[in-house]
């Protein structure tokens, strides 16, 4: 089964179908660097949902394995891609260039035409796919 990403904008209604999912993707970014402990990061992101920021859920077997930000920086047509996040199991498989390859498709979809990042590992992506701009 291939990586599935999953936009969401609110933890409870959503098209992933798990009442535990803040739960999953806060232990995603327990060891993040970005935050003190995956609930920061949950309190983050619906701070995020609130201004018009989706996360991408990257899914495997129905379980979340990785997950990115996509915020709206009031900048027309750009989206800024943070907060990336893969489960240890799953790092130096490609995943995080999956998902984000996956997410600028969506993004595409819905009118963003260029990319933007102040992440290393984003940017070394967005650069590989020619998406920054």
């Amino acid at each position: 089964m291939p990586l599935e990403s999953i936009a969401i904008q609110d933890f409870s209604h959503n098209r992933i179908d798990d009442p535990e999912l803040a739960a999953r993707i806060a232990k995603l970014y327990e060891d993040s660097h970005e935050f003190a402990d995956g609930q920061t990061a949950i309190a983050t992101f619906n701070g995020l949902f609130a201004r018009g920021g989706r996360l991408y859920v990257g899914m495997f077997n129905d379980r979340p394995i990785a997950a990115v930000a996509s915020l709206d920086d009031g900048i027309d047509g750009q989206r800024r891609l943070a907060h990336l996040a893969v489960h240890p199991a799953n790092r130096g498989r490609a995943i995080d260039a999956k998902l984000i390859k996956q997410t600028t498709d969506s993004e595409r979809k819905l009118g963003v035409t260029r990319f933007a990042s102040n992440d290393g590992d984003i940017l070394r992506i967005l650069t590989h796919y020619e998406l920054l701009g």
